[in-house]
């Protein structure tokens, strides 16, 4: 799931900014945009996983939005082939014709329609998503269709489940949203201060620029904050 060229351009240019700030700040040089090239990958990194992730979380919503149509359109009597329609339909009202998922469940009725059983493009569609829960949703169905099983109780549970691991999900973001602000805070503090003293005290760093001594001290207490920053992103970085 890659990222858009709008996203990437952003992500890139917030990390150039970053990268650029490091240079004048630590090096008070332009070779020291060097320095900054660490930075600047390992923002756009950062930047483009949390897109694709949001993306995912995202599209498993609209998943879960759909499948609950069908399940709705299953109990009121349709048949599987109808419920996916009725599904279609309702995440066309909910997201528009152009929206992926929208498009995902397009395309699996006119598979069907075109004569392609109904699991068959479930499952093509749960291979091209890469979604763990789509993917356990098709390989039930399809169970479920070979073996004649309740299809009615296995769409309602898998519709159970996906709003149960939601539910989880914003609880631990709404639990470490604050740290993850308290985190970037203190991200920025060395950079604010180390600003705060050029500014108001040029000659108090004077001595750690333009000299082997003062580049080692600041390289070293980069390497120290890139360290502590992705530690903290690793610790508050809670999937399930």
């Amino acid at each position: 799931m890659q990222i858009t060229g709008k996203e990437y351009a952003c992500a890139l240019a917030v990390g150039g900014a970053v990268a650029v700030l490091t240079a004048w700040l630590f090096y008070d040089s332009p070779a020291g945009l060097i320095a900054g090239i660490p930075f600047l990958y390992l923002y756009v990194q950062q930047s483009a996983s949390d897109c694709r992730q949001r993306r995912k979380d995202r599209d498993e919503r609209k998943f879960r939005d759909g499948i609950q149509a069908v399940a709705a359109s299953l109990s009121a009597g349709a048949s599987p082939e109808r419920a996916f329609a009725d599904g279609w339909r309702e995440l066309t009202l909910l997201y528009g014709e152009e929206d992926a998922m929208t498009v995902n469940f397009a395309r699996i009725v006119r598979r069907n329609r075109s004569g392609v059983p109904l699991e068959t493009a479930l499952r093509e569609f749960a291979a091209a998503s890469r979604s763990d829960p789509v993917r356990d949703f098709a390989e039930v169905f399809e169970c479920a269709k070979r073996l004649g099983g309740s299809l009615v109780s296995i769409i309602s549970g898998t519709v159970r489940l996906l709003s149960d691991e939601q539910e989880v999900k914003q609880e631990i973001g709404t639990v470490l949203s604050g740290r993850k602000f308290e985190q970037r805070i203190m991200s920025g503090m060395p950079f604010a201060l180390i600003l705060y003293l050029r500014l108001t005290m040029p000659g108090f760093l004077a001595p750690l620029y333009k000299n082997p001594a003062g580049i080692l001290v600041m390289s070293a207490s980069l390497a120290v904050m890139a360290a502590a920053w992705l530690l903290g992103r690793k610790i508050s970085d809670i999937r399930i």
